[in-house]
């Protein structure tokens, strides 16, 4: 593996619970498990489901659950996720975005 002298900083964004029951979860998960593996600085603005936490530390990613189950439409959720994930992109310098 490169030896980095800098943690290269990622920014992932998914519209999916993670982890979830979902295959689109389950291969984001092992994504953002791989990155964070091979030495990357992950976080990953997601969707969260009924019971997970807010913000929580898996497998070295920082994970920021967005909760739009209260809203009342698909595009007012989806909306709320990009106010989300522009928030995070404003807070922190990231290398890499997805």
């Amino acid at each position: 593996m490169r030896t980095m002298s800098k943690r290269c900083r990622v920014l992932y964004t998914a519209f999916d619970p993670v982890p979830g029951p979902k295959g689109a979860s389950t291969h984001i998960t092992y994504f953002l498990r791989a990155l964070a593996e091979a030495g990357y600085e992950v976080t990953a603005v997601v969707v969260r489901d009924n019971d997970q936490p807010c913000f929580e530390d898996l497998c070295g990613v920082r994970l920021i659950r967005v909760d739009v189950s209260a809203l009342p439409s698909f595009p007012a959720r989806a909306s709320a996720f990009a106010d989300r994930v522009v928030a995070a992109v404003d807070a922190a310098a990231y290398d890499a975005y997805d």
